[in-house]
């Protein structure tokens, strides 16, 4: 995988900052190794919302999202996709670890 980039977050994910919801974008040809994988990929997940909830270690709830075999938490991906820039840190403002909407994370 390339290192994760603004730009191939954008790629792969569509956020919207006002409700915190993060959906799969259709990929491109170029991801996969067979076009019957592309298809299939596409049909299952092209405009679903992307990822699950975990429970972090302090019993904390998030949703992560495996982008390419790696997990990330969908607040540090919604931080990259505004800013551009990959953040040690953010925390939800109203304590509750899925609503990530732009407005509730702070760096």
């Amino acid at each position: 995988m390339k290192e994760l980039t603004q730009a191939l977050v954008r790629e792969f994910l569509r956020y919207n900052p006002v409700t915190g919801v993060i959906t799969w974008r259709e990929r491109d040809r170029k991801w996969f190794l067979t076009y019957r994988s592309f298809k299939s990929w596409n049909g299952k997940n092209s405009g679903k919302v992307a990822g699950t909830t975990h429970k972090g270690s302090r019993g904390k709830t998030y949703i992560c999202i495996k982008v390419d075999g790696t997990t990330y938490k969908a607040h540090r991906l919604a931080w990259l996709y505004v800013t551009g820039e990959f953040p040690d840190e953010v925390d939800h403002e109203s304590g509750d670890g899925t609503d990530n909407r732009w407005c509730n994370l702070r760096d």
